[in-house]
């Protein structure tokens, strides 16, 4: 007999990050759609190739890490305005590797 697959019973994977506001918000952010994953690599590209100086590239890196941010189980939804504020660079930097390790790990368990 054949089995049925379910997408609605899978056991997905998740990035656990806590924010660094007053709620010390936790999110559990999942693998990315391929829309986002689309944009999270162009990113990464534009980074890569201009040494992460261009302004354009930045505030478009603040973004796509909103987007991502915003992809958790919970609903809860971040703008690059919030990540702006409270976030440098730096961090931001930490969490797209945090974020790239994740879907490497995620990608490597499934083979």
């Amino acid at each position: 007999m054949a089995k049925t697959l379910d997408f609605n019973t899978l056991k997905k994977e998740y990035l656990t990050v806590r924010l660094k506001d007053e709620k010390k918000t936790v999110l559990m952010i999942g693998t990315p759609t391929k829309a986002i994953l689309d944009e999270f690599i162009a990113i990464n590209e534009t980074i890569s190739e201009n040494d992460g100086a261009d302004k354009e590239a930045v505030n478009d890196l603040y973004k796509v890490c909103a987007k991502v941010m915003s992809f958790n189980k919970g609903g809860i939804k971040v703008t690059a305005d919030q990540l702006s504020e409270s976030y440098d660079l730096e961090d931001i930097m930490i969490f797209f590797n945090a974020y790239s390790d994740f879907m490497e790990s995620v990608t490597k368990a499934k083979n």
